[in-house]
């Protein structure tokens, strides 16, 4: 996302958080729609504080739904559930 325009460092901030690059391909799938609705917001309404507080809840939704994209992977967790227990029997 290009965040290279003028905006507020609050806005700023929160665009970043859209990176979906990082993730594997299965949960890209589920985080990069809500990086394109970012970028279109970011692209088609002036900077601004309800601009802000819009990124940020799409960010909230952004992140329950790829949350639980990989809590609902069995594979993934089983792996998160023998992490948690590991830790908990130290």
């Amino acid at each position: 996302m290009n965040v290279t325009r003028s905006m507020h460092s609050a806005t700023a901030h929160v665009a970043r958080l859209f990176a979906y690059d990082h993730l594997p391909p299965w949960l890209q799938k589920v985080s990069r729609p809500f990086h394109d609705l970012a970028e279109k917001l970011i692209n088609e309404h002036r900077d601004g504080p309800e601009l802000t507080v819009a990124l940020r809840h799409l960010k909230d939704a952004k992140d329950a739904a790829v949350q639980h994209a990989a809590l609902t992977d069995e594979d993934v967790a089983a792996e998160i559930r023998a992490t948690a227990k590991d830790v908990s029997e130290r």
